[in-house]
Formats: C-alpha cells, structure tokens, sequence
C-alpha cells in the first residue's frame, strides 16, 4: 500500500513480514530537494500514518550523496520522542566568516522571541526544513561568539564546536516516530548519507545495517574563479566533523551494527539473500 503521492520525494509502502508484523518502508535518496518545507511536510505525514499503523521501519538510504545537514536534522526531529545529540566540526575560518559573525551577531542578541529572530534572518521561518525559532536565535548567537572569539585567538580552524551552535536536535512538537528503526546503509552514502546514520547511531535510536558508509564527515565551501578552461569552480573541505566518541567521521564512516556485503548470488537472483537479511534484521528488532 503506498501512502506517499507520485510527486513527493520519498517512496514509502508498508509490508507485513513473515511474524505477521507490519513493516514501514521508505527510502531517502538524498538530502538536497527543491522544496525543504514540502519535503519535511511529506515526511512528517509518513511517520504519522506509520506510527499509528506499522510495528517497526525500514529507512533505505543506500547510494545516498548527502546535502543539508539541518534537513536531515529536520527528518531525525520526526524519528525520536527524546533530543539527539549533535556531532561537532572543527571548522575553516575565513574573513568572510568573521564579517557575517560581526554584522549579524548584535541583531541577533537583542531579538527577544521567535519572531524577532525570523525577521533577523531575513523573514526565515526554517532553516531547509528546520523550523526556526528562539532557541535557534541563541544557538547562533552563542555560535557567532565563538568564530569571533576563535579568530581572536589567531584560529584559522576552529576547535570542536556545534554547526550554527545546534548542540541537539529536538523531537518534532507533534509527530514522533518513536517504533525501532532499520537504516539501510552502504559505501556509497557521503556527507549527509554519512551524518544521518551517525547521529541516529550514536543517540542509540536506530540500529544501521549494511556496509561502512564513504566517510565524507564535514561540509564543503565552492569557490569559482575567472577562467578559460570551463571549470565552474572548486569545492574546498570547509570543516572536519566528530562524532560522540570523538571518532571522526571523515574517512571511517559509519560502522553498520549488522554487517552485510552483496554477494554474486545477490547480484545474479534479485537479491534474495540481500532482501532476507533485512527482513531478518528487522523481525529480531521487533520480537
């Protein structure tokens, strides 16, 4: 049975399993949309009806490229009833950096509520999904504070630190999924694919199955440049983030709780077994 319309982003279906358990189903194939705000709003109708419905959940986000670390903040905001920890970057600093900190950041102190920090950023009311409000005002205030005073301190990259001073992701007001959750991972998830399972991992709210994700842990800068050889610009590591355990992401990845690998037989019969280890993996998660 499919809940989601032809248009929406996601794919989602529920099954029942062999127990006689109803399984949910939905894949995110990236973390860059045209639409934030529509997208979270899909979602968040998902968990809704798969939280009245299904007994656990299947997230497939194999080949996943990443994109908007607060729009997979967004989506995990709908996936838990308790706050989830936020990984921290070490990050680049530039001029830039402190010329944006520096304007913005006594507007920013003197708002008073929530509608006073839209208007600061400029009429926002999400940050790609992530709706904005008081305590987002502070998380930056208290993050523009820092680049300041890390620059001060002659940094060019910063020490451990919140991205925009978001220290946790808080439970979605109204919709929770609060059932087990199954991540289906693979080598081919960067970026946000890498960041996603890693905070569900780590707040112990999901389990991941697959292989090591590619172990692109921080955001990138571009930057372009007058040139007559077609390149449009280039894209520099901008921070290098860590997780709980102070592990970082970049280059490790995320380390699935059940391992599976493709076989030659998964790739020559429809993958089969594939399909039955996922299937087992979340029948013991609901036993």
């Amino acid at each position: 049975m499919t809940y989601s319309e032809i248009q929406d982003l996601f794919d989602a279906y529920i099954y029942m399993n062999e127990a006689g358990k109803l399984i949910g189903y939905v894949r995110i194939p990236g973390y860059i949309v045209p639409d934030y705000d529509k997208s979270i709003e899909s979602f968040k109708k998902l968990m809704e009806k798969f939280e009245d419905t299904t007994d656990a959940l299947v997230i497939d986000q194999i080949n996943n490229p990443g994109g908007s670390v607060f729009y997979l903040y967004a989506l995990a905001s709908l996936l838990s009833s308790e706050p989830l920890k936020a990984p921290r970057h070490k990050m680049a600093l530039s001029q830039s950096n402190i010329a944006e900190a520096a304007s913005i950041l006594p507007a920013l102190k003197a708002a008073k509520d929530t509608e006073e920090v839209i208007k600061v950023l400029g009429g926002a009311k999400t940050l790609n999904g992530l709706p904005v409000t008081y305590e987002i005002g502070r998380f930056l205030v208290d993050f523009y504070e820092f680049i300041l005073d890390q620059w001060s301190q002659g940094k060019r990259i910063t020490d451990p630190y919140y991205l925009l001073g978001a220290d946790h992701i808080n439970p979605h007001p109204g919709t929770q999924y609060t059932k087990p959750i199954l991540v289906v991972v693979n080598e081919l998830d960067f970026s946000g694919g890498d960041f996603f399972s890693a905070t569900l991992q780590d707040n112990q709210r999901v389990t991941v199955f697959g292989t090591r994700t590619a172990g692109a842990g921080g955001y990138v800068l571009q930057a372009g440049f007058p040139n007559l050889l077609g390149i449009q610009g280039v894209w520099l590591t901008g921070s290098i983030a860590e997780r709980v355990d102070k592990n970082p992401i970049e280059n490790l990845g995320v380390k699935p709780d059940i391992e599976y690998t493709l076989t030659d037989k998964d790739l020559q019969e429809g993958f089969k077994e594939y399909k039955a280890a996922i299937n087992k993996a979340i029948t013991d998660l609901v036993k």
